[in-house]
């Protein structure tokens, strides 16, 4: 069994980030009348992924915190779900006006609440990911789980020969968090069970401008002969190498710390 947690730890600044508008997304939020609607978020096929991430806030509550996942052409989102205080939710997909107006609500009135944003992966994977808008607001002492499903139908291509790999990539913005003291946790998809062969994965995590990134791996296991977890220092894979890991981890974590914000 292959699988990765990454432990990021990281103390944030009081920075502004500005939103921006989607044409469609999945929101939920946690409010007297709640937007979302309680399903059992369990895969449907083998082609089915999921994604998740933790963020839990151990102090006020976290203005303008990003999570951001990009799919390849061949994946298609299929749901957007949150897990807080034990409970899941899965979010309705909603246009913009709707998701700003939920995200806003929750700022306003100190409520739990995320938007997910599809988005399309780049197409040079050493180039910069870019955030393009804010969408948790966290309250303080809270903690949440998302998960996102998806289908990547690459076997019927993999079996005609073509080169398509599994591929995705997570942005964990906290560049313009008005929060303190928030821990982070990123998985590899479907743990704790095998991420997908083929898979070409990527984690961004960004932090203001004077703070840096530390990483706890705290779970490692993947395939010694053709795996490998590579850690840059910097925005994209053209910064410097400042880790590269394989095989099983022992029993203590591996920390490794950042010189810059990301």
């Amino acid at each position: 069994m292959f699988q990765l947690i990454l432990l990021l730890l990281f103390t944030l600044a009081d920075l502004s980030h500005q939103a921006t508008s989607v044409e469609e997304a999945y929101v939920v939020g946690l409010f007297p009348e709640p937007v979302y609607e309680m399903v059992n978020t369990t895969g449907r096929d083998p082609n089915d992924q999921s994604i998740k991430i933790t963020i839990q806030n151990m102090g006020s509550s976290a203005n303008d915190v990003g999570y951001h996942a990009y799919l390849s052409d061949t994946a298609e989102a299929l749901s957007f779900s949150m897990n807080t205080e034990g409970v899941s939710y899965r979010g309705k997909k909603v246009d913009h006006k709707e998701a700003r107006e939920v995200f806003e609500k929750a700022k306003l009135e100190d409520h739990n609440a995320a938007v997910y944003i599809p988005r399309p992966l780049p197409v040079d994977r050493n180039s910069e990911l870019q955030s393009e808008s804010v969408n948790v607001h966290i309250k303080g002492e809270k903690k949440m789980t998302f998960n996102l499903e998806y289908t990547e139908s690459i076997a019927d291509k993999l079996a005609s020969g073509e080169k398509v790999l599994n591929r995705a990539a997570v942005v964990l913005d906290m560049y313009g968090s008005t929060a303190e003291n928030l821990f982070g946790e990123v998985y590899s998809p479907n743990y704790p069970n095998n991420y997908p062969n083929n898979a070409d994965l990527a984690w961004w995590v960004r932090v203001p401008d004077d703070e840096t990134v530390t990483l706890h791996v705290t779970d490692l296991d993947i395939e010694e002969c053709c795996d490998r977890l590579t850690i840059y220092d910097g925005v994209s894979k053209n910064g410097q190498v400042i880790s590269v890991l394989t095989g099983q981890l022992s029993n203590e974590s591996i920390v490794i710390q950042t010189t810059t914000n990301s």
